[in-house]
């Protein structure tokens, strides 16, 4: 009776990792995912989709499930590990510890699944199962019902030319679709040492940037008056937006919402919830981020969420598709 118990409270502790993972998908999907074509989207479920059917394994063939999961828990120790110290990063007590909820703890999960899974009742077996898969839909479903209103409501006015945000405090005129917003070639996400660095000469490239560099060599300088191109000279009309002022253009429903952030809060403080709406967002691309102009230290400079809910700061040589960038200018 005790190897039942912890068979099928084994099987509970998977399906629990099965209901974190989709719950997580999910609300990646919507909150970040939610553009691009529909595979773009679908990738987010593809974690939480693999979880529970390794949830429904476990449950009917606990030593298969055991097996599977004993080598999905190696591996993905063994890529985190990697990850870090490809990163120059130290893999000390603290990283292990913070990590072990999603790497050790499925080594041992699938050790006492091998062990105590197969004492579990085939009948208990199969309800766990279905319990699994069940719980699994209920939660993707209610976080759809949450986000999809939402969403449907976001607004795109299609207009991706430049345009003038007054929030609180800050009148600027943010640059139209081209170089001077997110990107520069289709497949180039710039991190922010690059966006500093653009005008730099090769042998000034050491270490990381500094806000000095992006006032003296930052991409923006050289956008040209009207947006659409690089200059190979400064032109100096545009310029990095500072974290405040990102903040303070927020928008919902195509103006400004009202946020402040005080110079140091994880979040924004807004009357009302911004969105990844027009005029400042380009809603069907990439980007949910926004790097600012200050650096936070001598490795990290801040970014800014859509929804003020992130004012944070992150490695400077990070470059990825969720953060994207936008010039601005005086009117």
């Amino acid at each position: 009776m005790k190897g039942h118990r912890l068979g099928l409270a084994t099987i509970g502790a998977i399906g629990l990792f099965a209901f974190a993972w989709t719950a997580w998908g999910t609300i990646e999907m919507y909150y970040e995912g939610w553009w691009g074509p529909w595979w773009q989207r679908a990738f987010y479920l593809v974690p939480g989709a693999a979880f529970v059917l390794l949830g429904v394994v476990a449950a009917l063939r606990p030593k298969m499930g055991g097996a599977v999961l004993l080598v999905v828990g190696a591996a993905y120790t063994a890529f985190v590990l990697a990850v870090q110290i490809g990163r120059g990063a130290t893999v000390g007590l603290r990283f292990l510890a913070g990590w072990f909820p999603v790497t050790g703890a499925i080594v041992l999960l699938a050790a006492a699944l091998i062990r105590w899974g197969p004492t579990v009742p085939p009948s208990r077996r199969r309800w766990a199962a279905t319990a699994v898969a069940g719980g699994a839909v209920a939660i993707a479903v209610v976080v759809s019902a949450m986000w999809i209103p939402r969403l449907a409501a976001r607004l795109d006015d299609g207009d991706r030319g430049e345009r003038r945000i007054v929030g609180a405090g800050v009148d600027l005129i943010w640059a139209p679709a081209g170089p001077g917003w997110n990107q520069v070639e289709p497949d180039d996400w710039m991190s922010w040492d690059e966006l500093a660095w653009w005008g730099a000469a090769e042998a000034a490239r050491s270490g990381h940037a500094t806000e000095a560099d992006m006032v003296r060599s930052g991409l923006c300088r050289y956008l040209a008056a009207d947006g659409t191109e690089l200059l190979a000279d400064p032109v100096d009309v545009w310029r990095m937006p500072t974290t405040d002022e990102v903040v303070r253009s927020l928008v919902r429903d195509g103006s400004a919402v009202g946020c402040t952030w005080d110079g140091e809060s994880a979040s924004a403080s807004c009357p009302t919830e911004p969105d990844k709406e027009t005029p400042l967002w380009a809603p069907d691309e990439a980007p949910i981020y926004y790097w600012t102009a200050d650096e936070f230290d001598t490795d990290e400079a801040w970014y800014v969420n859509y929804s003020g809910s992130i004012v944070a700061h992150q490695p400077k040589d990070w470059g990825n598709p969720r953060h994207g960038y936008r010039c601005v200018r005086e009117p």
